[in-house]
């Protein structure tokens, strides 16, 4: 099969990809969009798990009918396939000041490690007449997508979410999926940080089924008057299709507090005596925009955030930031959980720090949440 190699094109970073967007999964119902529990949405598929695997030593060694070749391993994802170290297919490496392979920008080196990553799945009913995408977390350093043995998309971001429209490629019951990995592209000049280099499907990895009418993007500014007895959220909702948003907002102690509909796709809601978000009491409120059957949750923390006489104030008073540096290292790699991420935020929080900085690149966007619902900066 013969297809452009884009990681060697630094005219390209993305190929068939969404435009990046919030973070935000939606639910059918206002429990569950409550509890924010992705996997329990029935709009959401979980595709984290045990793939079929091939490795290469290089990228050269594709044969031409890689996609249709048997399998003989197995690889779960999300991990890196360098702590499958008894098996040979490479090895974690460290650096800090240098580039881990001869320095020729913007070439890359031939001798580039690939692996394929494949796996069938069914697409349910209730997904049908739905738009269908797929959303990598973490894919160091760039992948291509092919669904049904059809090129469906490419990107090289490492940690952020590269999302893919595959409607058009998908078909009643089984579809192949199948991941080709690259260990480097021409952007990993870009993304030569002090860290263990390590490739792979490396966050989780899922399918959302979304409605004809939807919410694309958002962006919620904040606003406040001068004694912070008022505070104005202004949502700039960006959709697809002419629905109106229905919107509700819960305190922190759940009681709904302001609901209406918006024919318009930005609004203000006004909050009376709100309570301020900050490390010490991490007061969170929770908005929810529902477009026709989509219920969407966010989180928000009320703050306002300047900087006086170089003074640091948070809410008009001044704070003394007790941070760290914290990489997503674990025994497996750069694969985080979300038990792992609560366990390292009370550890933090025993140690009396209230500050984090999310070194070098986009942490799992659940961590922000957290961070948010615990009291970090």
């Amino acid at each position: 099969m013969e297809f452009k190699s884009y990681h060697k094109d630094h005219d390209f970073l993305h190929v068939g990809c969404e435009e990046p967007r919030a973070y935000f999964v939606p639910y059918e119902s206002k429990e569950k969009a409550l509890k924010n529990n992705r996997d329990d949405s029935a709009y959401f598929m979980n595709l984290c798990g045990d793939w079929n695997f091939r490795f290469y030593e290089s990228f050269e060694d594709l044969e031409d009918d890689f996609l249709s070749l048997p399998f003989k391993e197995k690889m779960l994802v999300p991990s890196s396939w360098q702590n499958c170290t008894e098996k040979g297919y490479d090895a974690p490496q460290y650096l800090n000041s240098n580039y881990p392979y001869p320095l020729d920008m913007p070439h890359i080196p031939d001798e580039n490690p690939c692996a394929l990553y494949s796996r069938d799945v069914i697409v349910p009913e209730s997904f049908e007449d739905k738009k269908v995408y797929i959303n990598f977390e973490g894919v160091d350093s760039c992948f291509y997508l092919f669904v049904n043995d059809q090129f469906a998309g490419y990107s090289q971001v490492s940690h952020c979410t590269s999302e893919i429209n595959v409607s058009e490629y998908l078909k009643a019951g089984k579809n192949k999926f199948d991941v080709l990995v690259v260990k480097w592209c021409d952007g990993s000049y870009l993304e030569d940080q002090d860290y263990f280099r390590l490739s792979g499907i490396f966050r989780e990895v899922y399918i959302l089924s979304r409605s004809k009418n939807r919410l694309k993007d958002v962006y919620i500014r904040k606003s406040f008057n001068e004694d912070y007895t008022l505070a104005t959220l202004t949502v700039e909702c960006d959709l697809i299709g002419n629905a109106p948003v229905l919107y509700g907002l819960a305190s922190p102690k759940g009681d709904v507090i302001a609901t209406s509909e918006s024919t318009e796709s930005t609004f203000n809601i006004e909050i009376q005596n709100p309570l301020m978000w900050n490390d010490e009491t991490p007061y969170v409120y929770t908005l929810f925009l529902t477009v026709e059957d989509e219920i969407v949750p966010f989180q928000i923390g009320l703050s306002e955030v300047k900087i006086e006489n170089k003074v640091f104030l948070v809410n008009g008073k001044g704070v003394k930031l007790r941070g760290i540096n914290r990489h997503d290292s674990t025994l497996n790699g750069y694969v985080v959980t979300t038990e792992q991420m609560v366990e390292d935020l009370l550890l933090l929080k025993r140690a009396n720090v209230n500050c984090i900085r999310t070194s070098h690149y986009p942490n799992d966007p659940r961590f922000l949440d957290l961070c948010e619902a615990l009291g970090f900066y």
